[in-house]
């Protein structure tokens, strides 16, 4: 709104008076869509990567995935510094997009916990070093934190990037995977309670970063400038394209976890 306390600090994301296009505001499920300029981002030079004007559109849809988890990553979870691990649960459009950008951004391990077979090979394909579907674990009563200390032979995580819609079980592996001072970057949105004990992130000198969004702070200029640069490749996980007249299956396959990123493409 650029009113709000939130808006006057530069935080966007937090504003106060919120409205979103799709979500408060009529979406993109038409033929047509009329946005503001300040929503509008040139992406002409995707084409010279993708080929096509058609192809660098679809693949631009991939922008808004990869700014929220850069968001979640980068401007509220401070990075990390080249070398150190980092763990990323879920492997969904937001996961995939945080393991890509943790690849560039030079993370040695970058471990995957995802149960869906086809999520799992997905983050191979951007970067993670292993995959792992936590259930393994934790069926035969183990602790995925241990995996990864093993993995990391003692070291642990600079950075957890929670990506899912249930982090009950997730945090407090984060909290004994993280290395002194390293930081939980929670990007997943749930309505559940999380269970945490700070004394043991106090004794770690832990971060926890929370994050919801991706405006502002120069965030979609700088993706748009990675994918064009080839640092990272969202097309990958672009599973299917569908018209705007079969948009109830595009909808029903996302729900499926059937791959990464299902796009409706409403004028071709």
């Amino acid at each position: 709104c650029g009113e709000c306390m939130a808006c006057r600090r530069g935080l966007f994301n937090q504003c106060e008076n919120l409205e979103e296009i799709g979500f408060s505001l009529n979406g993109a499920y038409a033929e047509y869509l009329v946005a503001k300029e300040k929503f509008c981002f040139k992406v002409d030079g995707l084409v010279d990567v993708y080929g096509s004007k058609e192809r660098a559109l679809e693949v631009a849809s991939m922008i808004e995935p990869m700014a929220v988890a850069y968001n979640g990553v980068f401007t509220r979870g401070g990075g990390i510094e080249p070398g150190g691990h980092a763990v990323v649960f879920g492997a969904g459009p937001i996961g995939l997009s945080a393991i890509s950008l943790l690849k560039t951004a030079g993370a040695a391990k970058i471990i995957s916990f995802e149960p869906n077979k086809t999520r799992q090979a997905l983050a191979r394909e951007v970067g993670a070093t292993d995959t792992m579907d936590p259930f393994e674990i934790w069926n035969k009563g183990g602790k995925i934190s241990d995996y990864v200390m093993k993995l990391t032979k003692g070291v642990g995580a600079a950075m957890v990037v929670e990506a899912t819609h249930d982090p009950n079980e997730n945090i407090p592996e984060a909290v004994d995977m993280l290395m002194a001072g390293g930081t939980i970057a929670q990007i997943g949105i749930t309505a559940d309670t999380v269970a945490l004990h700070p004394v043991y992130m106090q004794k770690k000198g832990a971060n926890y970063h929370f994050a919801i969004g991706s405006s502002g702070h120069g965030t979609w200029p700088n993706v748009i400038r990675l994918i064009e640069a080839g640092r990272v490749d969202p097309s990958k996980y672009l599973t299917k394209c569908y018209h705007l007249e079969e948009s109830i299956e595009a909808i029903k396959a996302a729900s499926k976890a059937e791959g990464g990123k299902f796009v409706v493409t409403p004028n071709w």
